[in-house]
């Protein structure tokens, strides 16, 4: 959509850095030639650094230690209350005596590590430049701020050849600025995420500044973001199929231990109506065990499904009864695993503290990283199993939370939903305007239910709208696999709609 720019367009331009490379030594400095800071209009720029900055190393470096280098530091302010564009360019001076300026390379922010020339070319603004790369640009929020980190190193595979000894590099960085008349659309948005090198997650962060309809934070303990309403456009393209994202999860643990924000995104389409578990007929009365850990669900998710295995016996009926299933059409690809992060799923029930229809999506949010489990009941033929119960597990696909399918929920009644019984949801205000909800089928969730007569329920999600705790785990129900991406998933095209979904791509690998 084209743009009306309202008050005209600022430039600053402003003298960032002196780069000089003597190759007697092959040593390389960053020095400060400005005021620390410079406004113009609503637009404020700042540099932290005073002094000159060594990057750490007397010889050219290898990508890997880049994160070692000290960084060159800079804010943008928009001082104003309008929205704002913003473009960082470096351009190079005719000072410059280093001929071979593949050989110098950069990173803003640790985005993206390649070669000066490597970056877009643009037009040159100073009259003693004789090259110019954008380095990014963006949008600023009301009265928002942006730091940059920015790192330039000689490379690891620069030679030490008759015009690269004893030159010089020498360069400006210019900031251009314009306003906006009204935020940016989610597309715009989306395409400058994808253009700049955001990973996934730095891009939905970036556009809830400005899409508040599609994206809500949830203001649980960890204040995940997430997608909302009826039909937002958070499709992506996964193993070749449509899968649809959930939100950015925060504090979210691998197997290994490491907490980070991930990614978190659902199948568009049932792999298959299955029993979360079964048992024999001596066992909780053949209905099944509700621990995840070893539930058949768990088994047809983990192994036959993410291994695309086929000619398989999958549990379908009561008393272990089992069907033929096969996994082979529709199982994953070794690139589609390689971006799956294997992490830590919280598994806890509502207890015995908490009525399982008596449960809100913040409530439900906080027993499922609780300590309750599935089994309160001590005696009787539906609680005779001997199986040690958790409330943690660590794996690579599992199904969607109550908690997600609550917070999903957009609309105008929004805030009503999340005040009402997830059981109570048979109200066409809550389900209509959640884009979880599916009018034609039932989905199990991973989330056990504590009953005191029985250890063989689990929360499912109803057609009808409602998340109930009184459904045995022994009836066919559809599994939708869900799954948290790696954090270096990036968005490289899409936009985000169904018949134009995100394509998805592992970078830094």
């Amino acid at each position: 959509m084209k743009r009306k720019y309202i008050l005209g367009i600022f430039v600053v331009f402003v003298l960032v850095l002196i780069i000089s490379v003597s190759y007697a030594i092959w040593q390389i400095n960053l020095k400060q030639e400005s005021t620390n800071t410079i406004s113009t209009g609503c637009f404020k720029i700042e540099f932290e650094d005073e002094n000159p900055i060594n990057l750490g190393s007397a010889y050219p470096t290898s990508d890997e230690n880049v994160s070692n280098l000290i960084p060159y530091t800079f804010t943008i302010t928009n001082t104003c209350d309008s929205y704002a564009t913003y473009q960082i360019n470096l351009e190079v001076l005719n000072t410059t005596t280093l001929e071979r300026l593949e050989y110098i390379s950069l990173s803003l922010n640790e985005k993206e590590k390649k070669s000066f020339s490597s970056f877009e070319e643009v037009s040159k603004t100073l009259e003693d430049a004789t090259a110019s790369r954008k380095l990014e640009d963006g949008y600023l929020d009301k009265k928002e701020s942006k730091t940059f980190e920015l790192r330039v190193w000689l490379d690891e595979n620069t030679p030490a050849i008759e015009g690269v000894m004893n030159k010089t590099w020498i360069s400006k960085i210019t900031i251009a600025t314009s306003y906006l008349p009204e935020s940016p659309s989610y597309a715009e948005v989306i395409t400058n995420c994808s253009r700049n090198g955001y990973n996934t997650t730095e891009c939905m962060l970036e556009n809830s500044k400005y899409d508040t309809v599609n994206l809500a934070y949830d203001e649980t303990v960890d204040n995940n973001l997430r997608y909302i309403g009826s039909n937002p456009n958070n499709y992506v393209t996964f193993n070749n199929e449509l899968w649809r994202i959930i939100g950015v999860m925060n504090n979210v643990e691998n197997g290994n231990g490491k907490v980070e924000t991930r990614l978190k995104i659902i199948r568009e389409e049932s792999i298959g109506k299955y029993f979360w578990d079964s048992s024999s007929s001596s066992v909780n009365g053949g209905s099944g065990i509700n621990e995840w850990s070893q539930a058949d669900a768990n088994i047809i998710l983990n192994d036959y499904y993410y291994e695309s295995k086929d000619n398989q016996r999958c549990y379908i009926g009561k008393n272990n009864a089992t069907t033929d299933c096969h996994f082979g059409n529709i199982g994953l690809s070794e690139n589609t695993k390689s971006m799956i992060e294997e992490v830590v799923w919280n598994v806890g029930a509502n207890g015995k503290n908490i009525a399982y229809d008596r449960i809100l999506s913040n409530t439900f949010y906080e027993l499922e990283r609780g300590n309750g489990t599935g089994k309160i009941c001590s005696s009787g033929n539906s609680c005779n199993d001997n199986i040690k119960r958790t409330t943690k597990w660590i794996g690579n696909i599992g199904l969607i939370y109550p908690s997600d399918y609550g917070m999903a929920v957009g609309g105008n009644y929004r805030d009503d939903c999340l005040n009402n019984y997830l059981s109570n949801w048979n109200d066409e205000r809550c389900y209509n305007n959640d884009w979880l909800h599916n009018s034609e089928v039932n989905l199990w969730t991973i989330t056990p239910s504590s009953r005191s007569d029985s250890a063989h329920y689990a929360f499912r999600i109803l057609m009808d709208g409602r998340v109930i705790g009184g459904g045995n785990v022994d009836l066919s129900t559809e599994l939708f696999p869900t799954l948290y991406l790696k954090s270096n998933i990036q968005i490289i095209s899409g936009e985000g709609t169904s018949t134009n979904p995100y394509k998805l791509e592992m970078v830094g690998v």
